[in-house]
């Protein structure tokens, strides 16, 4: 039973053995396909992995590449926003910059305007300045010829006051003279009256041996007789002496009054001439003062316009250089909005490629 066993057990493992090397071959076959579609499969794997990392690089490379150009896009974006930025900066700049320029324009116009119209003034003024100028030069002129008159006629009226004090003088000696020499006839003839009346006189005269006394006689000879005839005799020849004075006194006296009537008459005429003549020259000195104050006030009239002229030629020339400042500067910045404007095309361009 036990050889039996074992050998239906023997029997039972060899089939089974059999079974299992023809499972197992099956499976070594199986095993050998798998084997072959593993190493297919592992091939395709490693083909499939290869592939995978070249798509992972290219991936990554699109991916460097999307990068790079989401950066160059943001970047051209960038520029092309900072481009406008630019063109919208420099349009507001030439705006404000034509709006200075008009601005500055009038006020060129205005100051050319008010530096026509203040020369124009300046003009006028120091052509009137120079016509009063002129007048007061003539009026000058003729105050000075009249005050030469004036001068004249003064001087003239003094030599003629001193002529008039010169006779005046001499007929009041002239009549010094005759009163005095009038006194002492009058004295004498008291004296000779008394003489003439004393007894003595009639006494001596009756012992003369010529007869009646005659004056005339008396004054021409030297008659012998007594004291009182004697006295008598000097006395009548001191009274003719006076009479003879008196004479010439009252002649000169005569003279030099009428020589001082004329010179009194020639010098009144004289200073009324002077006077009527200071009055014309007062007057013409008046006219020359006056004209004089009037050049002077039209000349620095004048000097103010001339000085507010030319500072209103010089905020002209200002004004002119400003608005060539503004013309130079808008010209530069249309220069640099054409080149903004081209800058912004070209990177709007650049952008939209990118973009695509």
């Amino acid at each position: 039973e036990v050889q039996d066993f074992f050998a239906d057990a023997v029997e039972s493992a060899k089939m089974t053995y059999t079974e299992a090397d023809a499972i197992a071959l099956k499976a070594a076959e199986k095993a050998t396909v798998a084997l072959q579609k593993l190493n297919q499969a592992t091939v395709r794997l490693r083909e499939a992995e290869e592939l995978l990392e070249a798509s992972f690089a290219k991936g990554k490379k699109v991916d460097e590449k999307f990068q790079k150009a989401t950066k160059a896009a943001r970047d051209k974006q960038e520029i092309a926003l900072h481009a406008k930025r630019r063109v919208d900066k420099l349009r507001q700049l030439l705006k404000e910059c034509e709006e200075g320029a008009n601005s500055a324009q009038n006020v060129v116009n205005t100051a050319m305007t008010e530096a026509k119209i203040s020369e124009k003034r300046a003009s006028e003024t120091e052509a009137r300045a120079a016509r009063a100028a002129a007048n007061a030069q003539k009026d000058r002129a003729r105050a000075e010829e009249e005050t030469r008159k004036e001068e004249e006629l003064e001087r003239q009226a003094a030599a003629l006051h001193e002529q008039m004090l010169e006779a005046a003088g001499k007929e009041k000696d002239a009549k010094d003279r005759a009163d005095k020499a009038a006194m002492m006839i009058e004295k004498l003839n008291e004296q000779i009256k008394l003489i003439e009346s004393s007894s003595q006189y009639l006494k001596e005269k009756q012992e003369m041996s010529d007869g009646i006394y005659e004056e005339k006689k008396e004054s021409n000879k030297n008659t012998k007789g007594g004291k009182l005839h004697a006295k008598l005799v000097t006395k009548l020849e001191e009274r003719r002496t006076f009479m003879e004075a008196l004479q010439q006194a009252t002649a000169e006296m005569s003279t030099a009054s009428k020589r001082r009537k004329l010179t009194q008459e020639a010098f009144e005429n004289k200073a009324h001439q002077w006077k009527s003549q200071a009055e014309t020259a007062s007057k013409f000195r008046k006219i020359s003062d006056k004209s004089s104050h009037t050049a002077e006030d039209l000349a620095e009239h004048a000097e103010e316009e001339r000085e507010a002229a030319n500072l209103r030629k010089i905020a002209r020339d200002r004004a002119k250089s400003h608005v060539s400042e503004k013309d130079s500067y808008r010209k530069g910045l249309e220069t640099q909005l054409a080149e903004a404007q081209r800058a912004l095309t070209e990177a709007n361009t650049e952008a939209v490629k990118t973009r695509k």
